[in-house]
């Protein structure tokens, strides 16, 4: 209910514009949002609702085989309150937490085997991303094994010396990965890149996002089902080169880590069947409720992992007192909001198309209940319509000619006596 922003905007009739709004969102959680359309004398279906989860909780969980020194992904994600950051030896972790986790960080692990393998699988084709930094001395049957399913192959392993270490080329800083990451003062600067050296090389499947100078990849991002499949060349310890402490390190693992939160729709047509989003730590047997001020109703729901899916009612499963209509409704669980979602009708209806008078007289032909009104002008349609149904109303006369009996009646009646 705060104007933060306004354009004007000339579209033409059956066609679309891209406007771009600049403004500010304060604090975290979830902001209720509107578009709001001036076009007179057009006044209906002018607001088109949406909300926004500004800075949502990133759930990070890093499993280490051979930990480095350095401990350089606690840092990254460990100081920042938009992260919630956990960290286990790969032989001590409890594989059900990968289903409340949005980013796993897989670091040093020499065998990538047995229910581990089974669950980080599980957890990609599901949606999760998965960031695999290999330890020093990695098995690389069981690297094959692993990343196969994902359509990552021919992984072999290389016995490196600090001789072998070459600077990384340049990143395509036009890239959707990079894009942001760069701003307009950087984009023709040149950067200092990392020296490395890599443990590993496979086949290039996906996107590069990193390469040593004769193109063989260093950093690659594959898609694996619903999720993503990080995969470098080298450990981060500083025997193997300097990516861990080179400027780009630390906004790489920021980005994988927004890139791993579920982008959901901002906003939900009524014309949808059913509709999807991401809860955690709910138990299957809850029950969810959908309110919007006095109107509360409990849909037809079921919970895959952390995927809610919630059929809309229709307008015939409603109380004749329920109406659905357009704006946020809370989705509730026991009496505490978990989220809000935004809901508008289809902009069919807005659509400023009309029937022609022959198109009406044939859609209407024969129903004698049915009357078309030709080329009357607004303020006569009235007159019209009750001339062509009702007639020349009479009843005025006939009262003032009972009226005028009446005191001729009377007249008489005085006269007489």
């Amino acid at each position: 209910d705060t104007q933060v922003s306004s354009i004007i905007a000339s579209i033409q009739a059956k066609s679309s514009t891209v406007v771009n709004f600049s403004f500010a969102v304060k604090n975290k959680g979830f902001k209720k949002a509107r578009i709001s359309f001036d076009d007179t004398p057009i006044t209906f279906d002018n607001d088109y609702y949406f909300v926004l989860n500004a800075a949502p909780t990133i759930k990070v969980l890093h499993l280490f085989g051979q930990a480095t020194a350095g401990r350089y992904v606690p840092t990254v994600f460990d100081n920042d309150s938009v992260f919630a950051f956990r960290s286990f030896s790969v032989s001590n972790v409890d594989i059900g937490q990968f289903k409340t986790s949005n980013l796993v960080v897989l670091e040093g692990v020499q065998n990538i085997d047995g229910s581990i393998k089974t669950a980080l699988q599980d957890f990609v084709r599901a949606g999760g991303s998965l960031f695999v930094i290999p330890s020093q001395s990695p098995d690389i049957q069981s690297y094959n094994n692993f990343l196969g399913v994902f359509n990552i192959r021919g992984i072999q392993s290389k016995v490196i010396t600090q001789t072998d270490f070459t600077p990384l080329a340049e990143p395509v800083k036009t890239s959707p990965f990079f894009i942001d990451i760069f701003d307009n003062s950087t984009q023709k600067e040149l950067l200092q890149m990392p020296n490395q050296g890599g443990v590993l090389s496979w086949q290039a499947m996906g996107d590069k996002l990193l390469s040593f100078r004769n193109n063989q990849p260093f950093l690659t991002v594959s898609n694996a089902g619903k999720g993503k499949v990080y995969l470098t060349a080298s450990p981060l310890d500083a025997t193997f080169g300097d990516f861990a402490r080179n400027a780009l390190f630390v906004p790489i693992m920021y980005k994988v880590a927004a890139m791993s939160v579920r982008q959901e729709p901002m906003a939900y047509s009524f014309e949808q069947n059913t509709f999807t989003v991401e809860v955690n730590d709910i138990p299957k047997t809850a029950s969810f409720k959908l309110r919007k001020g006095k109107l509360e109703i409990i849909p037809v729901q079921s919970l895959n992992g952390k995927q809610l899916t919630i059929e809309l009612p229709k307008a015939n499963q409603l109380a004749d007192n329920q109406s659905i209509e357009s704006g946020y409704y809370e989705l509730v669980l026991n009496g505490k909001v978990e989220r809000l979602v935004a809901f508008n009708h289809d902009n069919k209806e807005s659509m400023m198309d009309f029937y022609s008078i022959d198109e009406l007289k044939s859609i209407f032909n024969g129903n004698k209940n049915v009357q078309i009104f030709d080329k009357i002008d607004d303020a006569d349609f009235v007159k019209t319509f009750k001339d062509q149904n009702f007639g020349v109303a009479l009843w005025k006369y006939f009262l003032i000619a009972a009226l005028v009996f009446l005191a001729t009646e009377i007249l008489l009646v005085r006269l007489m006596k």
